[in-house]
């Protein structure tokens, strides 16, 4: 696994990507997924980690639970795997809590992702690469 961007929950994307641009970040498209009814945006900058802005449209989401508690925040470090199964499955063996199996994002050129939670880290994405 290869370390691959850190997500923000945002209430607004380009509020957010504003605030990015003042530290050197350049915003990509504003990506939209009916079926997970999420916005998505990469924010990128040379030498740089990358930062995935995440505006959930669904009230009860997990994204909009910690957004009305801490507001804007980083919630999940996302690494890019080879075989997704694979290192879903390892990282459940090693204690990890799958939030769901993997899931196409048509936004994202139908890659697959997964969510898993572990109380010593937090929440940890895994995507296709």
């Amino acid at each position: 696994m290869e370390l691959q961007h850190l997500g923000y929950v945002v209430a607004d994307i380009n509020k957010t990507a504003a605030e990015f641009k003042r530290l050197g970040y350049t915003q990509g498209e504003v990506l939209y997924d009916e079926a997970l009814q999420v916005e998505l945006c990469f924010l990128t900058l040379d030498g740089k980690i990358t930062i995935e802005l995440i505006h959930q449209h669904n009230p009860d989401s997990l994204e909009n639970c910690l957004l009305n508690l801490n507001g804007v925040m980083p919630y999940h470090i996302c690494y890019e795997t080879e075989d997704i199964y694979a290192d879903c499955k390892q990282l459940i063996n090693a204690g990890y809590k799958a939030l769901f199996d993997p899931v196409e994002v048509k936004a994202l050129g139908g890659k697959k992702i997964c969510y898993l939670h572990k109380a010593e880290i937090g929440y940890v994405e895994l995507t296709e690469k």
